[in-house]
């Protein structure tokens, strides 16, 4: 009669169970119950007999038998944080954070990709949780090329590992090996400072250590400049102009392997156009006088009445400068500024400097005043709050007169010999210093005046009749002609 199969398999574990106490019986190393006795393949071989004591938590090597060439183990006995065999190349104790974000400039509408060099295993094929598995024998595994085996949780594997050349085995847990796992050339060894194999390791093949082996990869944070970050992606927030940002990468503790971090720091650039930045429509504004939805800056016609402010000398166009709905004037050696009201001429002497000046022009894009300092003979930049001195620039000839270009952003001086030209663009990378220099009309004049029709600057030398013309595009003056009937004196502008 054929027995149910449930009654079959208890019957076979009956008979093993029986041979297994009469193999201890006759055990020559007269271990104790407690112990018990296997004979553990290492590269395919015979290698050693050993025990595992479960009293202890330790492995003893009983005897050695003959170990190929370049394997040899040693036989002492260990506890379980002993590899038995440690030839890896490439290892690496404590990764050091690496963040290798572009520094490349966005702007606010745009996103940047941020990466790292942290070295991460492969996908993962199986996984074998070593805590759930108890005294059962797993089948030898072999690891070949492309595969990936992870091991989580702590306990004890119960059988042998081959990793093969391009094998990959992820240790995410203490794992003691009661058995033997081979690592061969070419294989690879993934673990972190707090986990990995104890017990008979022979190990040819690269180890890889991090955090990063079970998961636990760098951080990003946001240490200035605002904005936020999805997964490994930043995205900036709303800026009204230019701001910089520092992204930081961190790769936690690990171990004794203390935390590192590496910041790189990248332009986000504002795409607020200032024509229309804070311009409303129907809304009249400081810088958007009439309302109409574009900035003083960029509007041709500030008050909406028809007539282009080139036309109406720019009447209602605001100005960032001090008193700026009067006119200044600046007189003497040393100079006394003069503030004068252009409505009903009246005037007031508000200070005298301690120094003296000539050509002085207002910068509206840096916010100074430009002038030329008769005592040096330099080019100075004046803070028109102050009248302190903020900046001197050296000049190659002797200066008499100055004026501002407002279009092509510069500060033009005129001598007799040399006319020179100097960037008053805060914007440009040639900022404050001389762009430009050609020869000069041969006389001295007084002062010079900007024509904002044609964009030249104009001047009478001092004692004559003649209007001269400075054309900075073509670098080139010309003599205008005679101004008929004009008394004698000097001209300013």
């Amino acid at each position: 009669m054929k027995l149910p199969i449930f009654i079959q398999f208890a019957i076979l574990n009956f008979i093993i169970f029986n041979l297994n106490a009469q193999l201890q019986e006759e055990n020559p190393f007269n271990q104790s119950n407690d112990s018990f006795l296997v004979n553990n393949a290492l590269i395919d071989e015979s290698n050693y007999v050993d025990s595992f004591n479960f009293e202890t938590k330790t492995k003893e090597i009983l005897s050695e038998k003959t170990i190929p060439q370049n394997k040899t183990f040693i036989n002492q006995g260990f506890t379980n944080n002993y590899e038995t065999k440690n030839n890896a190349s490439g290892v690496n104790n404590c990764n050091s954070a690496n963040n290798t974000t572009s520094t490349s400039s966005i702007t606010e509408n745009e996103t940047k990709p941020l990466t790292n060099t942290t070295e991460n295993p492969p996908g993962i094929d199986f996984t074998i949780n070593v805590a759930t598995i108890d005294f059962v024998p797993q089948v030898a595994r072999v690891i070949t090329n492309g595969q990936v085996m992870r091991i989580i949780g702590n306990g004890t594997y119960f059988g042998s590992i081959t990793v093969r050349n391009g094998g990959h085995v992820i240790v995410c847990g203490s794992t003691s090996i009661y058995g033997s796992v081979t690592i061969d050339v070419g294989g690879h060894y993934w673990k972190t400072n707090t986990t990995g194999f104890t017990g008979a390791l022979y190990n040819n093949g690269t180890t890889h250590i991090g955090p990063s082996s079970c998961g636990s990869d760098g951080s990003w944070s946001i240490v200035s400049g605002g904005g936020s970050i999805t997964g490994d992606v930043y995205t900036p927030a709303d800026v009204s102009s230019d701001t910089s940002v520092t992204i930081r990468y961190t790769i936690p503790t690990d171990g004794s392997c203390a935390s590192t971090s590496d910041d790189v720091t990248f332009l986000v650039t504002s795409d607020v156009s200032p024509c229309s930045d804070g311009a409303i429509v129907g809304t009249p504004t400081l810088n958007d006088t009439d309302g109409d939805g574009i900035n003083n800056i960029c509007d041709l016609d500030d008050d909406n009445d028809g007539i282009l402010d080139e036309d109406e000398a720019c009447a209602n166009s605001v100005s960032g400068f001090p008193n700026a709905e009067k006119g200044y004037l600046f007189q003497g050696n040393p100079t006394t500024v003069i503030l004068v009201d252009i409505l009903d001429g009246s005037s007031e002497a508000t200070q005298t400097l301690d120094y003296y000046i000539n050509g002085v022009a207002v910068n509206e894009d840096d916010g100074y005043f430009w002038a030329i300092h008769k005592n040096v003979n330099k080019v100075v930049l004046i803070d028109p709050y102050s009248f302190n001195i903020v900046e001197t620039i050296d000049i190659g000839d002797t200066a008499v007169s100055g004026a501002y270009d407002p279009i092509k952003k510069q500060y033009v001086t005129v001598t007799r010999t040399l006319v020179q030209v100097f960037d008053g663009n805060p914007n440009s990378p040639t900022y404050k210093t001389q762009v430009a220099s050609f020869a000069g009309m041969g006389q001295n004049v007084i002062d010079l005046g900007y024509n904002t029709s044609d964009g030249a600057l104009y001047g009478i030398p001092s004692g004559t009749n003649d209007l001269y013309k400075v054309d900075t595009t073509n670098e080139i003056v010309t003599l205008v002609g005679d101004i008929a009937n004009l008394p004698n004196g000097s001209y300013g502008a």
